[in-house]
């Protein structure tokens, strides 16, 4: 029977834990977290954008891109 002690682990599973192998990414994971949640920022950001202009709302596509609102046959010219 294992012996009582103040631990919550032995000493040997501790330096199992220190000695196990880091992969590269595990070392790059908070670059990797900090890009992935801007691209699905960005991917909501568009979809939002894109449902809006599908219901013809001017928040959408068109207020950030007018010249798609705009028709070919416009002008200056006063008829």
């Amino acid at each position: 029977m294992p012996v009582a002690s103040d631990s919550l682990i032995t000493l040997q599973e501790a330096e199992e834990v220190v000695s196990a192998p880091t992969g590269v990414a595990k070392q790059l994971r908070a670059p990797l977290m900090i890009i992935l949640g801007a691209l699905m920022i960005a991917v909501a950001t568009l979809l939002i954008l894109l449902i809006l202009s599908l219901r013809g709302s001017r928040t959408g596509w068109q207020s950030i891109l007018p010249f798609l609102d705009s028709k070919p046959t416009d002008g200056l010219q006063i008829d």
